[in-house]
């Protein structure tokens, strides 16, 4: 990682960031904070990206500074160069760059008896994609049972239901469901109402490492999910 010429401090291992390009669409993590967003590739090396959004969790200090270089930075890419195994992004003056070496693709998490913890939805226009972040403090989330069931929270109330996977199309058909009736901050159970119903709307699903994105029937929308210990 280099900024304005100067090579920068990198961590390895947990702490590493990451760059996953998946089509027109990106994502990884920061050193603390996962994020998406849209790239535009180019046959000539151009590289550009659109909106990125990412999680809100707080991390060492040291670990922050970094993460905040690291998306300064993302975001200053143009070019691209694929030489001796690894990726090189950079700008138009050459003296910001990233440079990626291959990592293969994490083993998933089952997608059935995991426990999903909810961290926000993602919403895409085609050219930007925002991101609004899980408001309940880490208490959203929801498991998928092995007789195509589902619960969870969604923050403040718990939730029941049906869920119809059919893992060869990566298609899930969730709903109804059945809820508590508990009161909570107004924000959060504003939160709480729009992640139900969106919950009810997933048609697909897709994993890949601990992470899964339920994408709503409208294509625009996926919710976000982050595996549990």
């Amino acid at each position: 990682m280099t900024k304005d010429g100067q090579p920068l401090p990198v961590a390895k291992g947990k702490g590493a960031a990451t760059l996953v390009i998946t089509g027109k669409k990106i994502s990884g993590n920061g050193g603390v904070n996962h994020y998406n967003g849209r790239a535009k590739i180019t046959g000539k090396g151009g590289f550009k990206i659109g909106g990125v959004g990412a999680t809100e969790m707080a991390g060492d200090p040291a670990a922050m500074k970094q993460e905040m270089s690291y998306f300064e930075l993302l975001a200053k890419m143009t070019r691209y160069q694929i030489a001796k195994n690894t990726l090189t992004l950079s700008d138009d003056s050459g003296k910001n760059s990233l440079v990626f070496a291959p990592k293969g693709a994490p083993k998933n998490a089952p997608l059935i008896g995991t426990r999903w913890r909810f961290t926000g939805v993602e919403e895409s226009t085609g050219i930007s994609v925002s991101f609004s972040p899980d408001l309940s403090g880490g208490k959203a989330e929801l498991t998928f049972g092995p007789k195509a069931t589902v619960s969870g929270s969604g923050g403040i109330n718990r939730f029941s239901g049906s869920a119809k996977i059919t893992p060869a199309n990566k298609t899930v058909a969730i709903g109804p469901l059945r809820t508590t009736r508990k009161g909570g901050p107004p924000e959060q159970m504003k939160q709480e109402q729009v992640f139900l119903g969106l919950l009810q709307k997933a048609s697909r699903f897709e994993l890949y490492g601990n992470r899964l994105a339920l994408q709503v029937r409208d294509a625009q929308t996926r919710l976000l999910f982050e595996a549990t210990p």
